[in-house]
């Protein structure tokens, strides 16, 4: 074998070796979703890490490791893991009810907020 395939496949193995719960939690969801996962876009071989929590701009994993995270949930994850402002946010909005099945004084609450901040729209 060359040497940067061995390179390759030591990385692998050590990757594999240093994440045993990410795998089992991949594996698991095989059973019920193709590629384990509902985005593909997410998957990379052999498998990849489950995260498991979020504070800010750092991600953990089912094994443990600490990650930064510099992908943002490609939106709304610019403000960080757990921000304490939409955190209090989204309790507030959970002990009213998120989908009343009819109008409610948040729908205008947002579209003053919008008009507020671009008065041209």
């Amino acid at each position: 074998m060359d040497p940067l395939a061995q390179a390759l496949a030591d990385t692998i193995e050590h990757y594999r070796r240093t994440h045993p719960a990410s795998e089992r939690v991949f594996n698991e969801a095989t059973q019920v979703l193709p590629g384990g996962n509902t985005r593909s876009v997410l998957f990379f071989a052999p498998f990849p890490p489950a995260m498991v929590r979020g504070e800010g701009c750092h991600l953990w994993d089912a094994d443990g490791h600490r990650y930064l995270d510099a992908l943002g949930e490609f939106t709304a994850g610019l403000y960080g893991h757990s921000e304490p402002a939409i955190r209090a946010a989204i309790t507030e909005a959970l002990a009213d009810g998120l989908s009343l099945s009819s109008h409610t004084a948040r729908e205008g609450a947002l579209a003053r907020e919008v008009q507020r901040r671009f008065p041209s729209m």
